[in-house]
């Protein structure tokens, strides 16, 4: 009697295919200890800080009449900063670099990069630093430490 052979016939590329399927196995962990990675740091890895006056939406109100004396609109490194006029100019939002944050009302206090003209032609003295405050977009509001705004 002849005795067949039951087993089932050798599979070919049966090691290639357990080679392949260990390398993508290994793959998918590699991914997975990256992404968690990833996951746990994202606070450090995506953080986002406003350095312009582009999409500041907390706006200053500029007084009808100015008041007497001079109320202050902000402060900046504890200096009060009162509007240096009534007028408001215009300059790009996307020039505007915030110096610093007023903690009392959260307004941003602005310096221009670029040269900033008011209506009346007046520009600013030789050395003198400017400071806006954010009026709506590309309008800002000049203010001084000085009360009488000179």
């Amino acid at each position: 009697m002849n005795a067949q052979d039951t087993s089932p016939a050798p599979l070919l590329g049966a090691r290639a295919a357990q080679f392949l399927g260990g390398a993508l196995l290994l793959a998918l962990a590699i991914i997975t200890y990256f992404a968690a990675g990833d996951r746990l740091h994202r606070s450090s890895l995506e953080s986002f800080e406003r350095v312009t006056a582009a999409g500041d939406t907390t706006y200053v109100v500029v007084p009808k009449t100015p008041g007497t004396p001079p109320l202050p609109v902000a402060t900046l490194g504890g200096k009060r900063l009162y509007a240096a006029s009534q007028e408001v100019v215009e300059a790009r939002d996307s020039r505007m670099q915030l110096v610093e944050r007023d903690a009392s009302s959260g307004l941003g206090v602005y310096a221009a990069t670029e040269p900033v003209e008011t209506k009346q032609g007046n520009r600013p003295r030789t050395g003198e630093k400017l400071y806006f405050l954010k009026v709506k977009t590309n309008e800002y509001l000049m203010v001084s430490a000085d009360p009488e705004g000179r």
